[in-house]
């Protein structure tokens, strides 16, 4: 069970919590999804690391491990996929650690691809990314709903129905896409319960 609670992440920060993550994707639905582009990055990083769908223990394995860039797949099992990458990439953190930097390189891959790099052609840096950050979740992932809106220090977002670990997983993406336009950010962390969480990012000197 999540207690609510608030808890404040920097660039410097590192999560300690502990995870039971099947108890986490227990309520995952068959609406749940995300696009494979998503996969598709994750199971490159398995094969090299000789992590297996067998051994990131699977529910809905695709054969060959072959995901179709826009195709809809399940949530739970992308994040299964993530934590048994990270769970052998940094095998001295805390799994929520793990995930989180596992998830940095989300954004990279959304904005490398040819449905991102459209719609972040009507974006300009890090504060009005994320202040569209709702619409992209829109057209990336299904069942969860998230809204984005900018503030005069940043931009606060909300996750709800969010099948994972809600608390954890978000930061590595925002951090990602922090990171790739070079700007500094706190982020802000209010647990509303196991599927739902406010983020508050901050940008110094906004």
């Amino acid at each position: 069970m999540v207690v609510q609670h608030t808890f404040l992440v920097t660039p410097s920060s590192q999560l300690t919590a502990n995870l039971d993550l099947e108890a986490r994707l227990a309520s995952a639905t068959p609406r749940d999804t995300i696009k494979g582009m998503f996969f598709r990055r994750v199971v490159e990083l398995a094969k090299h690391l000789g992590v297996t769908a067998e051994t990131a223990h699977l529910r809905h394995p695709v054969a060959g491990d072959r995901y179709s860039a826009f195709g809809d797949y399940p949530v739970s099992d992308y994040v299964r996929w993530a934590a048994a990458v990270g769970r052998v990439q940094h095998p001295r953190v805390a799994l929520s650690e793990a995930l989180r930097r596992v998830a940095n390189q989300d954004y990279t891959e959304f904005a490398e691809s040819r449905l991102g790099s459209v719609m972040l052609s009507f974006t300009g840096g890090a504060k009005s990314t994320l202040g569209r950050s709702g619409t992209f979740y829109a057209q990336l992932l299904k069942g969860a709903r998230v809204e984005s809106e900018e503030t005069s220090t940043g931009v606060t977002i909300r996750y709800r129905d969010y099948p994972g670990p809600v608390e954890f997983y978000p930061i590595g993406t925002i951090e990602g896409m922090c990171k790739y336009y070079r700007t500094d950010y706190t982020i802000e962390v209010s647990v509303l319960s196991p599927r739902d969480a406010d983020y508050v990012v901050r940008f110094p000197g906004a």
